[in-house]
């Protein structure tokens, strides 16, 4: 009992002490230097140029002028470069026995069509005697539109291969992959069995799932009739500079080209109708895109989408800061709500002229947007629109019907050039200072 009452005598004397030290420390003054302090904290931000994109879209555009070149003149191979059989409907391609290094397999022989290219045809085996394996000297093949079926590997081991020509991806059949023709099982075989030399592939038809999907050397790719790209198609394909899309194409699928992070510029057509959700997720390079919808093409209509941003209010997490240049086709009519909300770093921002909407907070904090000029057939700016753009100097709008909203230029501080003329209504407070308000 008497060692329980002194226990809590201990207790108690070190809680009272500890409440003492405590309480002194609470009252002393804390150290705060000089007494000074900022009213705000300085702006770090320092908003991007245009300087340097042409150095950075220099790849794009040495690819695009390579491939408008690429088999300008299609003269066909004699067919007694190659060996060829019979089969049922045409010609199979057996084995090429030529020593060129650029080929275009004939649409036919003999006057009958090449419908098949076999397994292996333009591989060199092992000299048996030796044990070497004598190297491939293609540089580039031409492979027509009269091919139906690609048999496996039937470009196996070509190790100096460049540039490939073929009327679709794959086998013609079930195996929709493109290292399939290089020996690849599957498309998580295709950085092994395809070439590293292999710079650019043109092809026709739809791109499946995955059909691309880690095939890191590859710089360019033509598509030429393609009506829908898969998901993960190009996936990873690290080196990809240039991708040429045709006007037939629809879809885009989910995550097609993430990772591509060579790629600095997109072309979308106007054919395109339906982007999937992290279409150039992770495009890191991705400076210049033309586009003719935002977003997915219906519900998701903010620019994050395409790059992985599940509501426009990440937006600023998921665009690239290098994204510096939007162009919108005749096919986009209407900027929604927060479209570009936070895209920071976007510079240059063409309007189609058929556009005629421009959402709340459509633009806000886009803060190196430096000038604006409104198509004509633009009708409304809608409140907030440009709210922060505090880097814009230059403003034009023009057509006579454009109707400004109430702070749609708010805290765009740097506006010194501004050209109303085509505004037919400017709400009170569309700027900072009532310019020409003629609405509360």
């Amino acid at each position: 009992m008497r060692e329980k009452r002194l226990n809590r005598k201990i207790i108690k004397s070190c809680v009272l002490l500890l409440s003492v030290l405590l309480l002194c420390s609470c009252s002393r003054t804390p150290s705060i230097g000089n007494g000074d302090k900022p009213d705000e904290l300085p702006d770090s931000f320092k908003p991007s140029s245009l300087e340097g994109i042409d150095g950075q879209l220099s790849a794009y555009g040495k690819y695009k002028e390579n491939a408008e070149k690429a088999f300008g003149s299609i003269i066909p191979t004699p067919a007694e470069e190659f060996k060829y059989s019979s089969v049922s409907g045409g010609v199979r391609i057996d084995a090429y026995i030529g020593q060129g290094e650029m080929i275009v397999i004939p649409s036919e022989i003999d006057g009958v069509a090449v419908t098949e290219i076999a397994p292996e045809a333009f591989y060199t085996p092992d000299d048996e005697q030796t044990e070497t394996r004598e190297a491939s000297n293609l540089r580039s093949v031409y492979v027509p539109d009269s091919v139906k079926t690609i048999g496996k590997g039937a470009f196996r081991e070509c190790e100096a291969l460049q540039l490939l020509r073929l009327p679709f991806v794959g086998d013609g059949g079930e195996n929709t992959h493109i290292g399939y023709i290089f020996g690849a099982e599957k498309y998580d075989e295709n950085a092994i069995n395809i070439p590293v030399s292999l710079e650019m592939i043109i092809a026709g038809g739809d791109v499946s799932d995955y059909a691309f999907c880690g095939v890191k050397s590859l710089d360019a790719a033509v598509l030429t009739d393609a009506e829908s790209i898969g998901k993960f198609a190009f996936y990873e394909c690290d080196e990809l500079s240039y991708i040429g899309l045709p006007g037939t194409l629809e879809s885009i699928g989910t995550y097609a080209f993430s990772s591509c992070g060579s790629l600095a510029k997109i072309e979308l057509p106007e054919s395109v109708t339906d982007v999937g959700f992290g279409a150039f997720y992770l495009c890191r390079s991705m400076c210049d895109m033309t586009l003719p919808i935002i977003g997915d093409g219906a519900k998701n209509t903010h620019i994050g989408y395409m790059f992985g941003a599940q509501t426009a209010d990440w937006n600023e997490d998921f665009v690239p800061a290098s994204l510096k240049r939007i162009t919108l086709l005749d096919t986009c009519t209407r900027i929604e709500n927060k479209a570009f909300a936070n895209c920071r770093g976007l510079v240059e921002i063409k309007f189609s002229e058929t556009l005629e909407f421009i959402g709340i907070r459509a633009f806000v904090n886009c803060r190196s947007i430096a000038s604006v000029t409104t198509p004509a057939s633009l009708k409304t700016i809608s409140t907030d629109a440009f709210f922060g753009c505090d880097n814009m100097v230059s403003l034009k709008v023009t057509g006579g019907h454009t109707e400004i909203h109430s702070q749609a230029f708010f805290g765009c501080d740097a506006l010194t050039d501004i050209d109303l003329s085509g505004a037919s209504k400017i709400y009170q407070s569309a700027f900072e200072e009532n310019i020409g308000a003629d609405a509360d």
